[in-house]
């Protein structure tokens, strides 16, 4: 979808969610809230710090359906 001259790609889910608080932490560097599958948690902030380096932003926030959505802006 297009938001003014950004293209946002917005991702959802149904499951649990993350608590407000939670989401900034998610974006830390190694910051893993699910320690029960392997991973190292880099994921999320380099998606974070690509976006910036575009000139765009990643948001975590709750979904419509009831869990996680991830909103990625990038100018279009």
């Amino acid at each position: 979808m297009r938001e003014d001259s950004f293209i946002v790609v917005l991702i959802e889910d149904d499951g649990p969610g993350l608590a407000p608080g939670d989401r900034e932490e998610v974006l830390q560097r190694g910051r893993r809230l699910d320690e029960s599958e392997p991973g190292h948690g880099f994921g999320l902030p380099i998606a974070l710090e690509l976006a910036e380096l575009y000139g765009g932003a990643l948001v975590l926030e709750g979904s419509a359906l009831g869990g996680l959505a991830v909103r990625l802006s990038l100018p279009g």
